[in-house]
């Protein structure tokens, strides 16, 4: 399930900030260990996905039910995502470079700094993208030219760098992109 909410600051004493309250509601007093961690376990799984034209887009696992969402933060579920939302999100979205800024990291071997860290991250996605894009037109052409060698090592060299990337894609799925 998705949300869609704003963010809103009032500035009347006391200053407020409204906006969406990624928590479960309260279980009470009753509730037992197992209720309390399988509701922790759940908000654990609410991602923050982004913004878009100063929406902001939150995943939340169906089976929990949020605490009251302030009237002013406009909180609206959304069954899917708008599709012009959704390509949005999956290619610039906060938590999808967070996914493939992760999974870029852990195939560096030692970056020097935190600079460099970062350009070689974003060396290793468009790596990683170019990839699976060649691995998706070698499979394609690799039953149709004649094989001398080259084009199955070539494919399987492209194979192993696309793990990366189903990785990637695995993890996005999760939360619908």
């Amino acid at each position: 399930m998705y949300y869609s909410s704003k963010v809103v600051v009032d500035l009347q004493p006391p200053v407020t900030t409204h906006s969406f309250q990624p928590y479960g509601k309260p279980l009470g007093q009753d509730a037992s260990p197992e209720q309390v961690a399988s509701q922790r376990k759940l908000e654990e799984q609410i991602k923050f996905l982004g913004v878009v034209n100063d929406v902001y887009y939150h995943y939340v696992p169906d089976e929990l039910e949020l605490v009251e969402q302030p009237e002013q933060a406009e909180v609206t579920k959304l069954g899917i995502l708008p599709p012009e939302v959704e390509v949005e999100l999956a290619l610039n979205g906060e938590y999808a470079k967070q996914v493939r800024y992760g999974s870029a990291v852990t195939n560096l071997e030692r970056p020097y700094s935190i600079y460099h860290e970062r350009n070689l991250a974003a060396l290793w996605e468009a790596v990683t993208d170019i990839s699976d894009v060649m691995a998706q037109m070698l499979e394609q052409s690799a039953m149709i030219i004649p094989d001398n060698g080259n084009v199955n090592a070539s494919l399987e060299t492209i194979k192993r760098l696309r793990k990366q990337s189903n990785a990637v894609k695995e993890e996005l799925s999760k939360v619908g992109l």
